[in-house]
């Protein structure tokens, strides 16, 4: 006796939407921005450690680009 498996989810309509939506950047505070900043001093020192300079590099140059007004919103894909 052969069975089939059928699906109780025939009618599902399935649709795949991407849009592109804008989100402001996260504030860097002054605070937060005083360790960073250490730590790419430190870190430019190290060639093996270059990965985590320009970690700490971008919160530098966001928190830079913040005081001069210059920060962009950032932009995300988004799935639905």
């Amino acid at each position: 006796m052969s069975r089939q498996k059928r699906s109780h989810r025939g009618d599902v309509i399935f649709a795949h939407r991407v849009q592109t939506i804008e989100l402001p950047t996260r504030v860097v505070t002054a605070q937060e921005w005083n360790r960073p900043k250490a730590q790419v001093e430190k870190y430019s020192q190290d060639p093996s450690q270059v990965t985590l300079k320009r970690w700490h590099q971008r919160v530098v140059d966001q928190f830079e680009q913040q005081r001069s007004g210059q920060d962009q919103p950032v932009r995300h894909g988004a799935c639905t």
